[in-house]
């Protein structure tokens, strides 16, 4: 559920893109540049190499990336690479060498080390919270195993919290969709990771996406910084360690009952089957300390909020400004839970909502580019080319997502173009399925290891969403356009859906 992307409200986003551009400013300088396009001089340059015009082309990148890097693998096939404010990021176009990248192991190329940098690790999630991996076997083993049992309260907490969030009015009532969206995945993520009754709190709902937003906010500003005086502008800028200190107030509670149930044994009486259940069982020495279970559940909620917001954001901004497409998917639901009733397998059998979702995110994909690496030592492609250590490196997936040779009419939103492309190959083709194709959830290794319950959670919220809802945008039938800062697309954070009860 982890990707480089971001989702925030409108007003923050504007106080960000300023702070942003302005500590990018103080970053730049030449020598930096200059030194890097020396190290990368035999890769071509999509803007200018020279030291002073690349931070007009980096400035010019915040926002034509998406025509920056398509035009840079169009003219230069294999390799390029493109300003940001801090680094040059080398992208690959050639598939073989996006491959390459998949394959290279992570003391090599290093995923973890690239997020560790983008997210600014030790000022928003802790010193070593992204670079720890122990929960990682467990998102891809118990906790997706858990997902057919753990559905019927997933349902429920669906009901709730649309209920809560979305008031069943006969009346139209207007809502900023990404705020809406981002508390009900909080809500029914939660559920999974701490249980109830702290997953219908309030308080550490509006916190954990608070939390989500803010460590964004301050990645971003913090990032094109030096090093010297991050710890100063982190002091200023963010209340992180203050919501962290909440977070941990409202878990520790609960964090100390379950330790004493486990006194008795790991098999205990009323045990739940939720994510901090499972922390506690594996975690050892210092991240079994509070502080450590608290920040690594807000870095997993900080995964399973932002990026199925912004895909569900996508796929409604869709449907409020097509109400064909709402029947379309009204009539799957209607029939498919007429028949299982609303179950797992009755999700898994919707097609249509399943290819819905996934075709938003071909065209709406979080990241123009993806598989982004830190070089932890001299990498060589397949091709010959060698990039020093240090250097980030990238796949194109917005190449690929607009290839017409892999998707007919690229540019055009066909809901049913899975589903058309499932009938004809033996291929999979469901959201969950990775590769080169389509890479929003990773590839290789590296692939989100939450998918699973992503895929059930965004069909579930949309399925749910059609069949007792009617909903238009305030202009019938305009669907605004998105939002994009350098690689990052984003939902319109300004954008207001009206909703209404059916009845």
């Amino acid at each position: 559920m982890l990707s480089s992307n971001f989702v925030l409200d409108g007003l923050s986003w504007q106080n960000t893109t300023i702070y942003a551009f302005g500590t990018a400013a103080v970053a730049l300088l030449i020598s930096y540049f200059a030194s890097e396009g020396y190290k990368l001089s035999h890769i071509p340059t999509v803007g200018s190499p020279l030291p002073f015009l690349s931070f007009f082309s980096a400035f010019k990148f915040m926002f034509r990336a998406k025509s920056m890097i398509i035009s840079g693998v169009k003219h230069h096939k294999t390799l390029c690479k493109v300003p940001e404010f801090d680094q040059w990021v080398v992208v690959a176009g050639d598939r073989e060498l996006m491959d390459d990248i998949r394959k290279a192991p992570e003391h090599v190329l290093s995923a973890m080390t690239h997020l560790d940098e983008l997210l600014q690790g030790p000022y928003t999630f802790g010193t070593s919270t992204i670079l720890t991996t122990y929960h990682l076997p467990l998102l891809r083993g118990t906790f997706t195993k858990s997902i057919p049992h753990l559905f019927p309260e997933v349902l429920s907490e669906v009901r709730d919290s649309f209920f809560d969030v979305i008031p069943p009015s006969q009346e139209w009532k207007a809502l900023h969709l990404q705020s809406s969206i981002m508390h009900i995945i909080a809500r029914v993520s939660n559920l999974t990771f701490v249980g109830r009754p702290l997953c219908q709190n309030k308080e550490f709902i509006d916190l954990s996406v608070r939390f989500t937003q803010d460590a964004l906010k301050a990645a971003i500003i913090l990032r094109p910084l030096p090093s010297i005086i991050k710890p100063i502008v982190n002091y200023f800028i963010s209340n992180i360690s203050e919501t962290r200190k909440k977070v941990k107030d409202l878990l520790t509670p609960h964090i100390n009952l379950r330790r004493e149930a486990m006194k008795g044994g790991s098999e205990y009486a009323g045990k739940q089957m939720d994510l901090l259940t499972w922390l506690l069982d594996e975690a050892k020495g210092e991240d079994a300390t509070d502080d450590a279970l608290t920040s690594m559940l807000l870095f997993t909620n900080f995964g399973a909020i932002h990026a199925p917001a912004m895909a569900l954001a996508h796929s409604i901004f869709y449907l409020a400004a097509n109400p064909k497409y709402v029947e379309l998917l009204r009539d799957e639901v209607a029939g498919i839970t007429s028949r299982l009733g609303w179950t797992k397998d009755a999700i898994d059998e919707m097609v249509i909502t399943d290819s819905f979702i996934k075709e938003s995110q071909r065209l709406h994909a979080g990241a123009y580019i993806a598989l982004i690496r830190k070089a932890l030592r001299d990498f060589t492609f397949s091709n010959g080319v060698t990039i020093p250590k240090g250097t980030t490196v990238s796949g194109s997936a917005v190449s690929n997502h607009l290839d017409e040779k892999l998707y007919p009419d690229p540019h055009t939103f066909d809901p049913l173009r899975f589903v058309k492309m499932a009938s004809e190959s033996t291929k999979k083709f469901d959201i969950t399925a990775v590769g080169l194709d389509l890479i929003v959830f990773g590839y290789g290794r590296h692939a989100c290891p939450g998918r699973f319950f992503a895929a059930v959670e965004m069909k579930l919220i949309l399925a749910y969403l059609v069949t007792h809802y009617d909903m238009k945008f305030a202009k019938e039938g305009v669907r605004p356009s998105d939002l994009t800062v350098g690689i990052n697309v984003l939902p319109n954070p300004f954008a207001e859906v009206l909703f209404r009860k059916r009845v």
